[in-house]
């Protein structure tokens, strides 16, 4: 059977699944590989990776922690600087206040009786209404006592099966 013919059998939709199947199968291999792959590090080698990551650390010098302290005495200033200078303006606004206040009061004529402001009165709940019927409630009347519900009767003689069929012969 020459090639040609072979490959025009199929469609290309058919060569797409198998070639998505192979390739879903490759990855699926790759992975199931490297998750199997040899176990964890054995103790001595866990020892001289903790040795190197030790030796390479950097240390705390002297120097570096004199910069840390100088940098904190730093900011504990500037933050001084700005809660002094919060103070200062509020001391301001606060003396402005008390001019306004003073300039309001010498400008009030002391001559009239002061106005005294009134705010709205305050509301109250109101008492509960009473409510009072007048008109008497019925006298309560006796019920007759419901009639007892009659029972079933059973149709033939004892027997099983209906009174009626009479087979006889």
């Amino acid at each position: 059977m020459p090639v040609l013919e072979f490959f025009r059998q199929y469609s290309l939709r058919e060569y797409t699944a198998i070639l998505v199947v192979a390739l879903t199968g490759g990855i699926g291999v790759v992975f199931l590989l490297n998750t199997a792959s040899g176990g964890g590090a054995s103790s001595g080698e866990v020892r001289l990776v903790k040795r190197e990551a030790a030796r390479t650390a950097p240390a705390l010098s002297l120097r570096s922690i004199e910069a840390e302290r100088a940098a904190a005495a730093q900011k504990a200033k500037a933050r001084a600087r700005i809660l002094a200078e919060r103070r200062r303006i509020e001391a301001l606004r606060a003396a402005r206040a008390a001019r306004r206040a003073a300039v309001l009061a010498r400008a009030r004529p002391k001559s009239s009786p002061r106005r005294t402001v009134r705010s709205a009165p305050a509301r109250t709940a109101p008492a509960p209404t009473r409510v009072v019927n007048t008109t008497p409630a019925p006298a309560p009347q006796a019920r007759p006592a419901p009639a007892p519900k009659p029972t079933p009767k059973q149709s033939g003689a004892g027997g099983g099966g209906g009174g009626s069929f009479d087979d006889s012969g």
